[in-house]
């Protein structure tokens, strides 16, 4: 493609038949299309402006930090096209001023219109001495398992699959993460190498013999840590769609962008709409509203710092100890998560290393157990049931 006055633009290279043939990171270029997709910006362009256009727009206002210059990166994928509101043609400063401009306007209405959320009456507490953790418990005397959500989340993220277990006979319990949900705030630290500590109190605290673990993304490396720190304790690990520590660390570039998106006022607001696109096929009809509590959640005092805290952390102690595990594992990834570039290879490389199995939910994204409980309800009570 040549520019107009006859120019050609450096990141025409990228394109080959209409095919993207460089690796992007999708968590950075899904965002600025997300946020213009959302806003009223995106309805002022009057050109239907083309995934390649849009791209090289896009190359040209970030030069060496594009595509060509983000190698490497925990997220990264090879993009087809570009999201159709992709519509960057300024400098970073234009783009800035843009984004906090249209969250301020969407956002504060709503989040004055919100209460703080109260805590329902089957909350419960795990005292510890830097803070306390919240949780939910079924009862019963049934097998206990303990689920855990992933970064920025809620523990209500198993809200359809925990009724579904519980109907299999298992005591399940529901952990919100230090800093989030009704879990205190204001902790030292906030790494996956905490939640797992966090995941052996409520162990100790319930005084079970023995628990099954379910964690979701950045918490499948923290209950690798807890199963090894307490082997007797842990009878088997599900991991959905997780990060365990073999993933690379982001460039510089990366994270210089997502110290700008990941600021308040507009950093819940980012989040949000991220946190509903890596829901693919079937998003619960309930998305929705439950984004919506989930932004109201990060905006209050320190719960958005605890979740920059465990998206800065390395998940490399959680790595050094995946030779330590001896409880059976299986592993569950959506076949569409758009958080990884091969979901499947993903799941076959976490597998190998803990010697587990692997199970592919088709069509789901991030969450398959939110997508399809039932379908994956049923997998893993086959497993618990193999692995007693």
């Amino acid at each position: 493609m040549v520019g107009s006055g006859g120019r050609r633009h450096k990141c025409d290279i990228l394109f080959e038949r209409r095919r993207l043939v460089v690796e992007v990171d999708s968590f950075w270029y899904r965002l600025p299309a997300l946020l213009f997709q959302s806003s009223r910006f995106g309805n002022w362009q009057r050109e239907k402006v083309t995934a390649r256009s849009r791209l090289q727009r896009a190359c040209r206002l970030f030069g060496p930090w594009g595509p060509m210059g983000l190698t490497a990166e925990t997220n990264k994928r090879s993009f087809e096209t570009m999201i159709n509101s992709f519509t960057l043609s300024r400098g970073i400063s234009a783009f800035i001023l843009a984004l906090s401009l249209t969250l301020a306007a969407t956002g504060a209405a709503a989040q004055s219109a919100r209460g703080a959320p109260t805590t329902p009456p089957e909350t419960q507490f795990l005292d510890l001495p830097e803070g306390r953790i919240a949780y939910e418990d079924t009862g019963g005397s049934g097998p206990a398992v303990i689920c855990v959500p992933g970064l920025g989340d809620l523990r209500q993220q198993y809200r359809d699959i925990k009724p579904l277990l519980a109907r299999d006979g298992f005591r399940v319990l529901t952990m919100d993460l230090r800093g989030m949900g009704e879990s205190s705030v204001d902790w030292s630290t906030y790494t996956p190498a905490n939640v797992g500590g966090d995941m052996v109190a409520l162990i100790r605290h319930l005084d079970v013999p023995r628990a099954y673990i379910l964690g979701n993304s950045m918490a499948g490396g923290s209950a690798v840590w807890a199963a090894a720190e307490v082997p007797g304790r842990v009878a088997g690990l599900v991991l959905i769609d997780p990060f365990v520590g073999q993933e690379q660390s982001p460039s510089f570039a990366m994270r210089t962008a997502m110290h700008v998106l990941f600021q308040r006022p507009w950093g819940p607001g980012v989040w949000r709409m991220y946190y509903k696109s890596l829901y693919k096929s079937a998003p619960p009809a309930d998305l929705i509203e439950y984004a919506d509590k989930l932004e109201a959640n990060l905006k209050e005092h320190g719960r958005f710092e605890a979740l920059k805290g465990m998206l800065w952390a390395s998940q490399a102690p959680c790595a050094a100890r995946i030779g330590q595990v001896r409880a059976p594992v299986l592993v569950i990834v959506g076949s569409d998560d758009p958080d990884f570039d091969d979901p499947r290879a993903q799941a076959k490389s976490v597998a190998q290393h803990l010697h587990g199995k692997v199970f592919i939910v088709q069509g789901a994204g991030h969450y398959p157990h939110v997508e399809y409980p039932q379908i994956v309800a049923n997998e893993i009570d086959g497993f618990f049931q193999s692995a007693r």
